[in-house]
């Protein structure tokens, strides 16, 4: 079976189990990092009266298009289900077209192994959840793939020394080809 149609099996296999996470949304309003506390209280008081809202507001079109991006904010805020989104999001464009990087989902508090270092523990979390398509990425997918990765908050918590683990996290990025991200 050629990479392409078995990453393909396995994206259709995991899907369900995050269209079921993402039921039951309340619509919320992602507004831009330098946007003031007072701007983001009036964006959603706009919304509710379903007036159009500034260009404060971050579209999923912009949020698709960020190389890198993180989304941060309080607890219940709605954070999971817009990373849940954006990889249905790309798990479809991947599904349709050969040509779009491979999306990889990982919840940092269930996935990973507490005993390893990260890089070690990121990359076997991938390659299992995945069935060993992360490691052939590089050979078969010039494309490559797009990291979602869940749950970094509640992952520091449960961490000895968080800073190490962010470090890790940046050292294993680093280490990865550029077409990989």
């Amino acid at each position: 079976m050629s990479f392409l149609d078995e990453a393909r099996n396995i994206l259709e296999e995991t899907l369900p189990e995050i269209l079921h996470r993402t039921q039951g949304y309340v619509p919320r309003t992602l507004v831009r990092e330098d946007t003031s506390r007072q701007e983001a209280v009036q964006l959603r008081s706009l919304r509710r009266l379903g007036l159009a809202e500034p260009q404060r507001k971050l579209l999923d079109a912009q949020i698709m298009s960020c190389p890198r991006l993180a989304i941060i904010g309080d607890a219940g805020s709605g954070k999971s289900y817009v990373l849940q989104s954006m990889y249905l999001r790309a798990a479809y464009a991947f599904l349709s077209s050969a040509d779009t990087p491979l999306p990889c989902f990982l919840d940092l508090a269930r996935h990973l192994s507490l005993q390893q270092s990260v890089e070690e523990t990121l990359a076997e979390a991938l390659n299992r959840r995945y069935c060993g398509l992360f490691d052939r990425l590089r050979s078969d997918h010039k494309p490559g793939c797009v990291l979602f990765l869940d749950a970094l908050d509640e992952r520091l918590l449960a961490e000895k020394n968080p800073f190490d683990f962010v470090n890790g996290l940046f050292a294993f990025f680093k280490g990865l080809p550029r077409p990989l991200l």
